[in-house]
């Protein structure tokens, strides 16, 4: 018996240890559930005024109608930029209410896209759907244009800074942005010499459509300008999306060909001009001197005083002809 006794003594001291030590890491569990509930209700007080102090501000980002700020929006968004952005985009295709830009004032969305591109100027999807919504639907082509303009900055002056596999994932048509700025100067502001240049640019990326590569040098010719408008135009009113835009597009052709018509006339009546010295050396003409040359000029060449459009051909005060039938102004030529 004593052998037997001093052989389980240790396992009943061990019994007896074990049972303390429950009792002591029961104790501690205890704690730790009491520390982390007082953690819990002293910690939901802190995250509930920060989430005021958001709202607060997302709601002046909707009430007030102004540049924002994108060094606080970046504060506010507590390190989480990116999720940041992607709240104005979420919040941007899920407005139902698009009020249209009034005269001189951008439209509410732009300050949303304008925002968000300044916080995270990568953001190929902002520009292109961005300045697309602000033109077509909210009437915002000032918008438009800052918009798709920084988009432009960004890939000319910065996307390179990114990696290969950056680029060909998150900005696979580069190409696209210059284009989309060259049709809002072109068709907003009949900015032709802006829309230009941005075509020239485009036509430099690799990628790029076939008809870029030949596009600066037709609009370097005397009348390139309107033949490259025709063929644009034309390529757009096969792509409208419907016959509102198809017949508006129409009529932007029928007045940008009247205005092709004449400069060739006027084009040529320069050419015809310059083979009478007397022409430059003698100044001013009288009214029937002028009217001499100019008849002279439609006789040999074949001109009826009858426009194709039903009006009537004549030589202006300052020299030039024009039609009786108006015209607008496209694509900033007359």
């Amino acid at each position: 018996m004593r052998i037997y006794a001093q052989r389980h003594y240790p396992c009943s001291l061990f019994c007896e240890n074990y049972k303390e030590m429950s009792i002591e890491i029961n104790t501690y569990k205890k704690m730790l559930l009491v520390f982390f509930t007082f953690l819990f209700f002293l910690t939901q007080g802190f995250f509930q005024e920060k989430l005021q102090r958001i709202s607060a501000y997302t709601e002046t980002l909707t009430v007030h109608a102004e540049k924002r700020n994108a060094d606080l929006f970046k504060i506010f968004s507590f390190g989480h930029a990116p999720v940041g952005v992607d709240w104005l985009l979420i919040r941007f295709l899920a407005s139902t209410s698009y009020i249209k830009a009034t005269e001189g004032e951008h439209a509410l969305a732009y300050y949303d896209l304008d925002l968000a591109t300044e916080v995270d100027s990568a953001f190929f999807e902002l520009y292109m759907g961005g300045t697309n919504i602000l033109v077509v639907i909210l009437n915002d082509k000032t918008g438009a244009r800052e918009l798709i303009g920084r988009g432009n900055d960004f890939r000319k002056n910065e996307l390179w800074q990114y990696s290969s596999e950056f680029q060909k994932v998150f900005w696979p048509f580069p190409w696209q942005v210059p284009i989309l700025q060259a049709y809002v100067l072109l068709f907003e502001f009949d900015d032709l010499l802006g829309a230009s240049k941005a075509f020239q640019e485009a036509a430099k990326i690799p990628g790029g459509p076939p008809y870029l590569q030949n596009l600066a040098a037709r609009l370097e010719k005397p009348g390139g300008q309107y033949e490259v408008g025709m063929r644009l135009l034309n390529f757009m009113i096969q792509t409208a999306p419907n016959e509102m835009a198809k017949e508006a597009l129409e009529k932007k052709k029928r007045s940008l060909f009247i205005g092709q018509t004449l400069f060739g006339m006027n084009f040529a009546y320069k050419n015809f001009l310059d083979t009478f010295p007397e022409y430059h050396k003698k100044r001013p003409f009288s009214g029937e001197e002028i009217r001499k040359y100019w008849k002279k000029f439609m006789f040999e060449n074949g001109y009826s005083i009858k426009d194709p459009w039903g009006g009537e051909f004549y030589l202006g005060e300052n020299g030039q002809i024009h039609s009786s039938i108006p015209h607008e102004k496209v694509l900033g030529l007359e």
